[in-house]
């Protein structure tokens, strides 16, 4: 039987560089290995019991060199080991066991040389899955926030391990910011307004922070002005009216600075704000508070300056919104008989129609208000014989007409016929002032002489009175004697005293006794 022949060592070591080189089969790298561990060993005895000392030193070191790669080897394993248990915790959606294995895994990967650039990609690459497939079943969840830590670890991953303006990054903020907007959806939904608001916010923050700007970007920023329009809305049905409005405003500025004032955001925007004015103004209106309801249609109006045709229904409802105000103002003044004020603010709502050109049609009640109050005036002024507030109202009625306002209480031949009885009242004015001012001159002619009768009692002195009252002046005059006196005088000249005598001695005694009262008076006062 022929004797087997020996491979040689030359032949090993030629496979180990190939299978090295091709990393295809580990197992077989390790097999050669040993073998050729075994085969320098055996030559290391040969040359060490021959005393070549130089060729067991060179035999010795290949030993040493294989047996590290050994060693290096069963670290590589662990990495691959940690690897595969990732992958299948990942395959069975073990998201947080399967980041732990990769964590570990890529750590260990760091440390060891022999490992290739793209294997350590490769894991890195398989972590990042697990962050997102983690991030996306939180979000399906709606577990906003773990979803957000999860997004966040692959945008820092990213950042870290690429250009912070690579596509890789980009995509990574991207879905950060998706995660941010649903979640503001979500938290909208539910009336969670300010919420919904600060998630976006955050979202647009990093953004910011970041210097990149994508379409995810846009929309957040989108996102979030609408958000803000259903919160300002919101207050508005709760009553807030001038939070609402100061949220409007922010919308409308942020609108102009991104957009531009001819993008479709801003004119929306800016029918917002409109309409957000326009409730204010009309729960003005509701509470009676007039001027303050004209206000906040005005502010409206003024928003419209420079408009283009954007907001023609919104403008519509602030001229309504105005003339309503004057009306209703106008008819509470009515109630209290104010009827110039009335008056004042029915024209103020006819000139508000006149510069906007609003339909006569549609402002017909103010015109009909506004004559009828002024027929109801001039018949009153015409009763008065008031010729001048006639001609008044009579004036402000024509221009009216005039100005293509109709009425059924007034026309120009009904004027006309006015205007002429004001003429004959004005006539019949002349005779009825003529005899009025006779009657004043004979009243107060009448009024002199009677003050030019004034009463001698008041302009003769106490002495007088005694003798008048017939009694003694003694210097012994008491308030007794003075009303003793007194009885005697009511006894003698009381009417019930001279029932049988002539009128005119009834008469003078009436007299006398009112003259002795009066007398009477002034001494009880004067005596103690």
């Amino acid at each position: 039987m022929a004797k087997k022949k020996k491979v040689p060592i030359s032949f090993w070591e030629e496979q180990l560089v190939k299978e090295k080189q091709e990393n295809k089969d580990p197992e077989k790298v390790k097999f050669i290995r040993n073998v050729l561990i075994s085969e320098y060993t055996s030559l290391y005895e040969k040359y060490l019991d021959k005393g070549n000392y130089k060729k067991t030193n060179e035999i010795n070191d290949k030993i040493h060199e294989l047996k590290k790669e050994i060693d290096v080897s069963s670290k590589e394993e662990v990495v691959w080991l940690f690897e595969k248990k990732a992958l299948d915790y990942l395959q069975n959606s073990s998201y947080d066991e399967a980041i732990s294995y990769f964590k570990i895994a890529l750590e260990k990967s760091l440390n060891i040389s022999t490992i290739k650039p793209e294997e350590i990609k490769n894991i890195k690459e398989s972590l990042k899955k697990s962050y997102f497939e983690k991030g996306s079943s939180s979000l399906n969840q709606n577990k906003f926030d773990d979803a957000i830590v999860s997004f966040k670890k692959i945008l820092d991953f990213c950042v870290e391990n690429s250009d912070k303006k690579s596509d890789e990054t980009k995509e990574a903020l991207d879905n950060l910011i998706m995660c941010y907007n649903q979640k503001g959806e979500y938290l909208a939904k539910r009336d969670r307004f300010e919420d919904a608001i600060n998630s976006i916010d955050k979202a647009i923050e990093i953004t910011n922070d970041m210097g990149i700007e994508t379409e995810t970007a846009k929309s957040a920023k989108k996102n979030i002005a609408k958000i803000q329009t259903l919160f300002a809305f919101n207050q508005i049905d709760k009553g807030l009216y001038d939070l609402a409005i100061s949220n409007l405003k922010k919308i409308l500025d942020m609108s102009l600075q991104l957009y531009g004032n001819d993008s479709d955001d801003y004119i929306q925007s800016k029918n917002n704000l409109i309409k957000g004015y326009n409730a204010k103004g009309k729960n003005f209106l509701e509470k009676s508070r007039y001027d303050d309801a004209i206000s906040a249609f005005e502010r409206s109006l003024e928003l419209t300056k420079d408009d283009k045709g954007h907001s023609s229904k919104y403008i519509n409802d602030s001229i309504d919104g105005i003339i309503k105000s004057y009306y209703q103002k106008s008819c509470a003044y009515e109630e209290y008989d104010k009827y110039e004020e009335a008056i004042i603010n029915l024209e103020k709502a006819l000139k508000i129609g006149s510069k906007y050109q609003v339909n006569k049609i549609r402002i017909s009640y103010v015109t009909d208000k506004l004559f009828l109050i002024l027929k109801t005036q001039y018949e009153t002024a015409s009763k008065n014989y008031n010729s001048q507030k006639m001609k008044e109202i009579l004036d402000i009625a024509l221009n009216l007409i005039r100005s293509g306002y109709n009425s059924i209480n007034f026309d120009e031949n009904t004027i006309k016929i006015y205007f002429e009885r004001i003429r004959n009242q004005r006539t019949e004015e002349g005779h009825k002032k003529s005899y009025e001012k006779h009657q004043e001159y004979t009243r107060e002619d009448k009024k002199e002489k009677q003050e030019k009768k004034k009463s001698v009692v008041d302009e003769i002195s106490i002495k007088e009175l005694v003798i008048k009252f017939e009694l003694d002046d003694n210097g012994t005059i008491t308030k007794e004697l003075i009303k003793e006196q007194y009885r005697y005088w009511v006894d003698l000249l009381h009417p019930d005293k001279n029932l049988n005598k002539s009128d005119a001695t009834i008469k003078k005694a009436e007299e006398k006794l009112k003259e002795i009262n009066t007398i009477y008076k002034k001494l009880i006062e004067h005596f103690p």
